[in-house]
Order: C-alpha cells, then sequence, then structure tokens
C-alpha cells in the first residue's frame, strides 16, 4: 500500500471520529427523579430536543418504574414507546427520543404518579416572504423502528389542524413547505404512532412560522 493511501485512509477515519464526537457531544441528557424529597416525577414535564435522551433516576427507597401510555401495563390508551423495568433504589433508565410529541407516562406501581416527556418540532428560517421555502423538521435522523409519524398544519385563517404528512417512517423526518395560503402565521404539530397497536402518543406543542 502507498503512503498516500494510507494518509488518505487515515485522514478519512480521523474525519468519521471528529464527526462521530461532535454528533455525539450535541445530544445532551435531560435529567428526571423519581420520589425523592418531592413525590412524583421531578421535572413532571421532561423537554428534551429531538435526539436528546431522558435519564431516570430512582431517588426513593421503594420500586416505580417510567412506562410510556400504551405499553401494556401501563393501563392507559398511547403509544408504547418506552416500558421501564422494575427501578430499585438509585436505578436508572435511559432513553433517546428522536420525534417530535407530547409523551405522556406513569408508574405502573403507583397510579397517582404521571409524567410528560414533551419534545418540540423544529422550522428554519423561522420567518420570511411568501416565496421563501421552509423546512419543517419532526425528528432527528429517522423515526423509531414500529412506529410512524403524523404532521399536522394549521394555515393562517384556519380553525383547526389538518392533516399534512402522514405516515412518516425510516428517514422520512422532514419536508420544504412553501406557503400556500398568504402571509400570517402557519403551525405545524406532529405525533408518534405504534404500527402494530396503532395506539398514538398526544400531539408536540406547535412551531410557528411567520410569513411576511
Amino acid at each position: 500500500m502507498s503512503m498516500a493511501r494510507r494518509v488518505g485512509g487515515s485522514f478519512a477515519l480521523a474525519v468519521a471520529l471528529v464527526m462521530s464526537v461532535q454528533s455525539s457531544a450535541l445530544a445532551a441528557v435531560v435529567n428526571v427523579e423519581i420520589g425523592g424529597p418531592a413525590p412524583g416525577f421531578t421535572p413532571a414535564t421532561a423537554k428534551p430536543k429531538q435526539g436528546d435522551s431522558v435519564l431516570w433516576t430512582n431517588a426513593d427507597d421503594i420500586a416505580h418504574t417510567t412506562t410510556s401510555n400504551g405499553c401494556p401495563s401501563s393501563g392507559e390508551p398511547g403509544v408504547g414507546l418506552w416500558c421501564s423495568p422494575s427501578m430499585g433504589q438509585n436505578a436508572t433508565y435511559s432513553f433517546i427520543f428522536r420525534a417530535a410529541a407530547k409523551y405522556p407516562y406513569v408508574c405502573i406501581f403507583h397510579a397517582s404518579m404521571k409524567g410528560t416527556v414533551q419534545v418540540n418540532m423544529k422550522a428554519s428560517p423561522m420567518s420570511g416572504g411568501t416565496g421563501t421555502t421552509f423546512t419543517i423538521v419532526w425528528a432527528k435522523a429517522s423515526i423509531p423502528n414500529g412506529f410512524n409519524a403524523d404532521v399536522q398544519i394549521k394555515r393562517p385563517g384556519d380553525a383547526s389542524f389538518s392533516n399534512w404528512m402522514l405516515n412518516q417512517v425510516n428517514t422520512m423526518v422532514s419536508e420544504s413547505f412553501t406557503p400556500d395560503q398568504g402571509v400570517g402565521t402557519y403551525q405545524f404539530r406532529s405525533r408518534l404512532q405504534n404500527d402494530a397497536s396503532g395506539g398514538a402518543s398526544n400531539y408536540s406543542k406547535p412551531v410557528s412560522i411567520q410569513v411576511s
């Protein structure tokens, strides 16, 4: 093998490693405490960005779970995205949230213990003229296997949201949008749906773009 080829291969590997490290560094961890000084989940609403993880830590001296509504043991309808095992004192459970939605969850041992994970959509740019092409993003990298995303839009003057992009799977995580109903505020929201059960999360908090 020539020196040039070895150098080229080493350079490519170095670039890949740097990109991997940068990608990991951009992902954050949102901590949620279970029990401890305050009963329940603290904070009650965790707000990771797309691609961030939530880390639950049981600070109580009795067992708890973090169980997405829709898991068989939750007793609640929903998407069933994550179902932790029983967590003893100081045990932790982590989950990466890639898709925008509101995810209610419970402790299966204590029905009054409820929490929410809120993952927001993204839009770029946030404002522009009627000829601007906006990018609407509802997931980071890919939709989780076994699930699909539904995205809705509310145009200026509309009384309610209507379907825009349905059954988005795999790497179908964003779409270009050119304003199609004049100036004003356009809003977008999304939810995640379970392919097998049909259960769904709640819709995400809407993201708005201003068109002038």
